[in-house]
C-alpha cells in the first residue's frame, strides 16, 4: 500500500567561502540523501557568498516557502551549514518547531516535528 502523505522537502546549502566544490558537495549529497529517504526535493536553497553575521537570502526566501508551500522537511548536510551561531540556531528551531517541519541532516539526526 502506497503512503499517501507526501514527503516534501527543501534542502539548504551555504559556504562560509564561496568554494564551489564544496557547494557542489551539499548538493550533491542532499540530493542523494532525498533519493534515499523517498522525500521529494521541491527546491534547493543556496547561501555562497554569505556576511558570516547575517542569515543570507536564500534562507529568507526558503522560510518564505516554507510558511507557505506545505513543506514537511528543511534538509542540509549538517547542522554546522544552517547556522554560525548558537542564537541564530535556536531561533531557527523555534521557527521549525511553529511550522510544524523536521529538519534533517545527512550527517544524521533530525529536528523538530
Amino acid at each position: 500500500m502506497k503512503d499517501s502523505t507526501k514527503k516534501i522537502a527543501v534542502g539548504y546549502i551555504r559556504s562560509t567561502t564561496g568554494n564551489k566544490k564544496s557547494l557542489e558537495d551539499q548538493e550533491r549529497s542532499i540530493k542523494q540523501y532525498c533519493e534515499k529517504e523517498s522525500l521529494e526535493l521541491m527546491a534547493l536553497f543556496i547561501d555562497s557568498k554569505s556576511s558570516g553575521k547575517l542569515p543570507g537570502y536564500a534562507m529568507a526566501q526558503m522560510f518564505l516557502v516554507i510558511g507557505t508551500l506545505g513543506i514537511n522537511s528543511i534538509v542540509c548536510t549538517d547542522i554546522d551549514r544552517l547556522s554560525r551561531t548558537r542564537k541564530e540556531l535556536i531561533s531557527m528551531q523555534k521557527f521549525i518547531k511553529e511550522a510544524s517541519v523536521e529538519l534533517k541532516t545527512v550527517q544524521g539526526g533530525v529536528i523538530g516535528k
